[in-house]
């Protein structure tokens, strides 16, 4: 394993970020998420009112858009609209199987952070804010990895940079991998909305 983290609080421009379009506005009947995706992680969120919904807490639900695969260099995201309560939301990538690649992560403590999925271990970390209709990103390209924010209708910055080699891609590029969401909650369901991603 390789580390070598750079972290930074406050970017004075961004990049950009995301160059992939939305995947799914969950614009559908209330229920079941569609087949587009798989929920191997907690309790499998659902569709409430056009928004992915994690169960009543205390609980938490990993899911993984199976539609597609990517290869190396991918990037993801999603808008949170909602919070309440002790929370706490995930945007993966390069991942097989929810146990691999990487997340980053966001919640009510105000720590944002990338991590590790297999160990869970922190690579980056710093602080933010994190309202309702706020929006997580995350991306890598080689061994880089990124923490992108952006506040409700403003623009997206990288809050945090990393640098690891443990989950490099080359597994993505056999085989494909995973993006998806993990939302958890200590008693209110939160929500999600306009997930979106891809191949950078």
């Amino acid at each position: 394993m390789q580390q070598g983290i750079v972290a930074h609080k406050r970017p004075a421009v961004a990049a950009s970020f995301p160059v992939d379009g939305v995947l799914d506005t969950f614009t559908q009947a209330d229920g079941a998420l569609s087949a587009n995706w798989a929920c191997p992680l907690g309790t499998a969120s659902t569709v409430v009112s056009n928004r992915l919904q994690s169960p009543a807490g205390p609980n938490d639900s990993g899911c993984f858009w199976v539609a597609a695969t990517f290869t190396q260099n991918e990037e993801a995201y999603v808008t949170i609209p909602t919070v309440s309560g002790t929370w706490y939301a995930r945007v993966y990538l390069r991942t097989t199987t929810g146990s691999d690649g990487y997340f980053v992560v966001v919640g009510s403590d105000n720590v944002a952070s990338i991590n590790r999925a297999d160990t869970d271990a922190t690579v980056a970390s710093g602080t933010q804010a994190f309202a309702g209709g706020d929006s997580l990103g995350i991306e890598a390209i080689g061994n880089t990895i990124k923490l992108w924010y952006k506040s409700g209708a403003g623009s997206w910055t990288t809050l945090l940079t990393a640098t690891d080699s443990t989950f490099n891609g080359a597994v993505c590029n056999s085989g494909g991998c995973y993006i998806g969401i993990y939302l958890q909650n200590s008693a209110t369901a939160i929500t999600a909305d306009n997930f979106g991603g891809g191949n950078r």
